[in-house]
């Protein structure tokens, strides 16, 4: 329950983010009011402190005009026939008027008087230059001064500098008058609330300015606030306020905490233990109240929960019943493809023994006697068949599996067919003396599109089946004519033997893949694929399979097939061999190259050749040879081994295809591998056809043609 435990406990820990989030909500309330508290008292503080020093700073300036106006006039009457009396009073007046620290009468562009010496140079052209009449003030006009100009006339001016008390005056204002209005800086009261609150925050210095006039002139009168100043008075006058609010909002949301843990860690930590006696005690004992669980809610769930476990105790046990049976199933088909490869073994060296032995004694014995060699020839040719077929059952069983398989469908004739099985066949029966007899429906069509190969499959595998498990009396096929449908027909199948029978508890299990139906006289023989494959190609060829039988008195298996019919030409045609003095003419004067590693291979495709009198071919071991062959010669065809060592046929392939000579040569695959999955991809690798191994003649014979013709 340790992982129910935490998911439970997450709801306490979701409210508590819940209250986190709410304690974020309220602080950040409270610096939002501290803003825009700023925000007035900044406002409030400014408006009263700055203004009023405007106010000081103009008063100042206006009664020093007025003494400038009165100065400048005594200076300018100064050389004037005066009586002493009156020059001295002019120099009593000068001497003591404080606002001024120094005077300077300028008369064409020359200093004729000075109440003390200058020490720092004036540009007097620049003075001359003004034509404003009246006073003009500014700090500018001479470095770290201020001066006061009072225009006479066009070829005098009066220069003023005042004394300390106005620059400690400005100093105290941190304020500086500008002469010109033209280009007006920022101003902080015409910036918006919020970029106030942040100039604050942020401690930067803040200007502000305010026009005037004196004498017609436009003066700014510009002055720089520290902020650390207006924000030092401010939190000075909310610090009590803003503290007793956050003690008020902490005790506020401690309490509430604290109730909120109490009305949910208690109730949820009886559900918890709730839970886990559902663990240890029987769920259907337990039954619980909300008044012991506290919350409604609490109750629903744990009712939900019981329930909950209560299925999936049920539903476990159904899964491990389940997986037992899957379990003991699973070793059955293990027990059963353990036999199936020990019977596979057995029945491949049946026909292999069989090949080897008539081998050995065809060695032996000579080839003077052709009776007896043709004998062991027929006897070697059957088994290689049986041989192969075998191989095939379990090829087509994984194609079928996997919806690879399809039928090759061609014009043939059922009653050949018929006859190459018997003949095939007939040597068993005539071994266990059985009889063994066919019969065709004399209404069967003569041409009818058939996969002949896989229909000996299936007649094959029926009949070896019904063959193997009787020992006297007779193996019967019958074929007749069940009904038509549009251009079809439709065949039924019956096989009979008066053989051993199959028991009633093994007949539903006899087309089960590896599934074999021995009994004491008969062991386990054989794949047990033969049944399941012929069930799965009859339903291929749009039919079902039945079968009846009874112990000690035989076995009839019955089917249907359904085929389409053709034109008796048409089977004349596809069943028409190409002669060997056809493909001997076809193939003088070809370049033929063979790419195979195998040694006994090239043995028999050279064998092969022989027949039609050709030894004029190239063989190349592997991949990398035959690429290098064909870059000195140019063949008509290349018959192509895909599995090889150092280089294999595909990537040899693709190489050659891409040389300009190679690009319309044919090349042959030679694959034991019979999967279309396969084969698609070697002929998308560039490969033209392919023979399958072990080569049949009419086919190789067939390719040949079909390519070598192109070439002429």
């Amino acid at each position: 329950m340790l992982d129910g435990d935490e998911d439970m406990k997450s709801l306490v820990n979701r409210l508590r983010i819940s209250m986190l989030a709410q304690l974020v909500i309220i602080y950040v309330t409270l610096v939002l009011f501290f803003l825009i508290y700023i925000y007035i008292k900044e406002n409030k503080y400014l408006n009263y402190k700055i203004y009023n020093n405007y106010t000081h700073i103009e008063a100042k300036i206006v009664e020093s005009l007025y003494d400038i106006d009165l100065i400048s006039e005594k200076l300018v009457n100064r050389n004037k026939n005066l009586n002493p009396y009156d020059q001295e009073l002019i120099d009593v007046l000068l001497l003591n008027h404080y606002p001024f620290d120094n005077y300077v009468l300028i008369e064409n562009a020359e200093i004729t008087y000075a109440r003390k010496p200058v020490e720092i140079p004036i540009n007097l052209e620049i003075i001359n230059t003004l034509n404003n009449e009246g006073v003009f003030i500014s700090q500018d006009l001479v470095t770290n001064q201020l001066l006061a100009v009072k225009y006479i006339d066009q070829d005098k001016q009066v220069i003023f500098f005042y004394n300390q008390e106005m620059y400690d005056l400005l100093a105290e204002y941190h304020t500086k008058i500008v002469s010109s209005a033209s280009d007006l800086p920022e101003n902080y009261f015409d910036k918006n609330s919020f970029k106030k609150i942040i100039s604050i925050i942020k401690e930067t210095d803040v200007v502000t300015f305010k026009k005037t006039k004196f004498y017609d002139c436009d003066y700014l009168l510009l002055t720089t606030i520290n902020s650390n100043k207006i924000l030092e008075d401010i939190l000075n006058e909310m610090t009590l306020p803003l503290s007793y609010s956050l003690i008020i909002f902490s005790i506020i949301y401690l309490f509430f905490y604290y109730r909120l843990n109490q009305s949910i860690n208690i109730p949820l930590d009886r559900f918890i233990k709730s839970i886990d006696d559902l663990e240890v005690i029987d769920s259907d004992a337990i039954t619980l109240s909300s008044s012991e669980l506290t919350y409604d809610e609490f109750v629903l769930i744990f009712n939900h929960l019981k329930r909950l476990i209560v299925y999936l105790k049920s539903t476990y046990e159904n899964i491990i019943t389940s997986l037992n049976n899957e379990l003991k199933n699973a070793e059955k088909t293990n027990d059963a493809k353990t036999m199936f490869l020990a019977n596979m073994s057995h029945e491949m060296r049946t026909p292999l023994n069989s090949i080897c032995g008539y081998t050995q004694l065809l060695k032996r014995m000579g080839y003077d006697n052709k009776e007896k060699v043709q004998e062991y020839v027929e006897c070697i040719s059957t088994s290689s068949e049986l041989l192969l077929q075998k191989i095939n059952d379990i090829l087509d069983l994984s194609k079928i599996e996997s919806n690879e398989f399809c039928l090759n469908e061609r014009p043939n004739d059922l009653a050949q067919i018929v006859k190459e099985v018997y003949d095939l066949l007939k040597v068993q029966t005539q071994n266990k003396n059985i009889e063994f007899y066919y019969n065709l429906d004399p209404n069967i069509p003569p041409c009818l599109s058939i996969d002949s190969t896989r229909l000996k499959q299936i007649l094959i595998n029926l009949i070896s089946n019904a063959i193997k498990f009787t020992e006297k009396g007779q193996v019967t096929l019958e074929i007749e004519v069940f009904g038509y449908s549009n251009d079809y027909v439709i065949l039924e199948y019956t096989i009979s033997d008066t053989g051993v029978g199959i028991s009633k508890d093994k007949i539903d299990n006899i087309f089960v893949p590896f599934f074999q139906a021995c009994s004491n006289k008969y062991p386990n023989t054989g794949t047990g694929l033969g049944l399941t494959i012929a069930r799965d190609l009859i339903k291929l060829m749009g039919g079902d399979i039945n079968v009846q039988s009874k112990e000690n008195v035989g076995t009839i298996f019955s089917f249907i097939t359904k085929f389409k019919t053709c034109d008796v030409e048409k089977v004349e045609n596809h069943n028409q061999e190409l002669s060997n003095e056809y493909i001997t003419e076809l193939l003088k004067g070809k370049k033929i190259l063979v790419v195979e590693d195998n040694v006994i291979n090239q043995i028999f495709i050279k064998e092969i050749f022989s027949v039609y009198n050709k030894s004029d071919f190239d063989i190349a071991n592997n991949g990398v040879e035959a690429v290098e062959i064909c870059k000195n010669k140019l063949y008509d065809i290349i018959l192509m081994d895909v599995q090889m060592p150092v280089m294999d046929g595909v990537e040899a392939t693709k190489i050659i295809k891409q040389m300009v000579s190679y690009q319309n040569v044919p090349i042959i695959a030679l694959t034991a591998t019979g999967f279309s999955e396969y084969i698609k991809q070697y002929l998308m690798d560039g490969m033209d056809d392919y023979l399958l191994k072990p080569l049949e003649l009419k086919k190789f014979k067939n390719v040949l043609a079909k390519y070598l013709n192109k070439a002429n």
